[in-house]
């Protein structure tokens, strides 16, 4: 789920720019956002080293920019996965939406339709429960990570410090088939998305 990056991004440079103006630049366009492994923890940017300033071209005095080479920790959802939610809307014909929070961070949206739900599970707002993840996806840009899934049980109260690494217990392996399928595919406006 989080994972640290190492990447590259280019920003506008102004004459007189400071490391921190830099940074801010750099955050402007990161935090809150999917790149393109995934939605960015705030807090986690960490610049490594960036170029010198250079110019786009020469007509109209141009643009100067610089590359950032960063480090930051991004969250991404894979098909089959458990995480814990908190249920934030629940529509009685449809289904209800829950967020998946990270860090003190809402990094992705969730829908779980109501046909695809145990009958016997009743929700409601403010519910803190763990979600099977059937289908993920996210673009470079967006605000978070957007998927489907399924309650698997209600949670009487929700702590991040619960989180363990351990994945399956022993009883879930038995009956394990490997169905995931990561694509990249793009969407209307050109934009990579990344289905898990």
């Amino acid at each position: 789920m989080k994972k640290d990056i190492e990447d590259t991004i280019k920003v506008e440079y102004h004459l007189g720019d400071t490391e921190m103006m830099i940074e801010n630049r750099c955050m402007e366009i990161l935090y809150g956002r999917c790149c393109s492994y995934g939605f960015i923890i705030p807090g986690s940017f960490e610049i490594v080293k960036r170029s010198p300033p250079m110019l786009t071209n020469m007509e109209n005095g141009g643009m100067m920019y610089t590359i950032v080479k960063f480090k930051a920790i991004a969250v991404t959802l894979h098909r089959g996965e458990v995480i814990k939610g908190r249920i934030m809307k629940v529509s009685p014909k449809l289904g209800s939406s829950a967020n998946i929070i990270v860090d003190d961070t809402v990094v992705a949206d969730v829908i779980l339709p109501n046909d695809m739900q145990l009958p016997s599970m009743k929700l409601k707002e403010g519910d803190n429960v763990n979600i099977k993840i059937m289908i993920s996806s996210y673009g470079v840009g967006w605000e978070r990570i957007r998927g489907v899934g399924i309650v698997t049980e209600k949670l009487d109260h929700y702590s991040e410090s619960d989180d363990s690494d351990d994945g399956l217990n022993q009883s879930e392996v038995k009956n394990v088939r490997v169905l995931a399928v990561t694509s990249v595919s793009k969407n209307a406006k050109g934009s990579k998305v990344h289905i898990t």
